[in-house]
């Protein structure tokens, strides 16, 4: 039901993003990769929630790049509450940016069982995990984010293996209890 609100064909691919549309966050470098992934794999819809300052110029140049019909804009996502059914419907999830202070939407996918490709910056090298959680790749570069989506494509059971590591990382890793206990112990440790 959401992929048909959505606009996107039954048994398509999903590859998705979820950002602000601000240039930082490299969805100009995903949508160059988009006509590269399209050659090697027809069957895929590229879907970039989020709004922002840079959605019309990233309209144009989805435009000007002839892919209008693999690709959905769906502007500013209102209710939060659905963020995850967002995440479920992807089987690839990717994001370009250029520099990030944490880099959530990437460890928001992987507990949804998501495989990603992000940027080989830090930290984002940290959350993912090259080959445990996703792929990395040149957040400048759209033929390297599209050699990793195709990688994942071509790949069914690397996907499940980065979807299930990404899934135990995060939840070893980011869980919000398990860190508020860290930052419990490092006060206590100061304080004294």
């Amino acid at each position: 039901q959401l992929i048909e609100k959505l606009n996107i064909d039954k048994g398509k691919f999903i590859v998705g993003s979820l950002s602000r549309l601000v240039p930082h966050k490299g969805v100009d470098v995903l949508l160059k990769a988009v006509p590269l992934v399209l050659k090697e794999f027809s069957n895929v819809h590229f879907l970039f929630l989020g709004g922002g300052p840079q959605q019309t110029e990233l309209v144009k140049i989805s435009e000007n790049l002839g892919i209008n019909d693999s690709v959905t804009f769906s502007g500013f996502v209102k209710d939060q509450k659905g963020v995850p059914l967002l995440y479920s419907i992807m089987d690839i999830f990717w994001m370009a940016t250029k520099y990030e202070g944490f880099g959530l939407t990437y460890t928001e996918a992987n507990a949804m069982g998501v495989p990603v490709v992000g940027s080989n910056i830090s930290p984002v090298d940290f959350v993912i995990g090259d080959n445990i959680g996703g792929l990395l790749a040149d957040p400048y570069s759209a033929r390297s984010f599209a050699d990793s989506c195709i990688r994942l494509l071509q790949n069914p059971e690397l996907c499940d293996r980065l979807a299930k590591q990404g899934f135990e990382r995060g939840k070893r890793l980011f869980d919000e209890n398990l860190t508020y206990e860290r930052i419990y112990k490092v006060y206590n440790r100061i304080l004294k």
